[in-house]
């Protein structure tokens, strides 16, 4: 429910609180009066206990509404006004951002360890490649080594 749709819903409820107190009180809609007349509009009043704004919040006009709507406003403006902020609120509120500034900093150390092992994985894969070489070039020179005796083993005994 979004905000607007909130504040519509309390001068909904403020409404009909009014229009029970009222109807307790003995008032009426025009189109609930006994006094109506058979051709009468839905809002004219036919007796001293008509009263034209006794319908759901939702069938009133925008104008009649904004009577509601003043009201509702007047008491939050009051209730902000009169009510001190409750500390322990802001306490909590204090260190959700205290807990969110935390979390920020832990987030960006654990992406700079991401970073470096990353880099040390890079750097083993460099490094095997490396030793692989050195281990294909050892092997390498004992072949050529083995190659050079056999050549000598057979030139030495023509």
């Amino acid at each position: 429910m979004t905000d607007e749709e909130q504040f519509e819903a309390i001068c909904a409820e403020v409404h009909n609180g009014w229009w029970e107190q009222s109807r307790k009180a003995g008032r009426h809609a025009p189109n609930d009066c006994p006094s109506r007349p058979a051709r009468s509009g839905k809002f004219a009043k036919h007796c001293p206990s008509c009263h034209p704004d006794m319908y759901p919040y939702e069938e009133l006009s925008e104008e009649v509404k904004e009577y509601d709507r003043v009201t509702v406003r007047a008491v939050l403006a009051a209730q902000t006004k009169l009510a001190p902020p409750d500390p322990s609120l802001e306490k909590l509120a204090r260190e959700i951002e205290r807990l969110k500034e935390v979390e920020k900093t832990k987030n960006k150390k654990i992406a700079k360890l991401h970073r470096q092992i990353r880099k040390l994985r890079e750097d083993v894969e460099w490094s095997r490649g490396r030793m692989e070489r050195e281990e294909e070039d050892t092997e390498l020179q004992q072949l050529k080594r083995d190659l050079d005796r056999r050549r000598q083993d057979a030139f030495s005994s023509c």
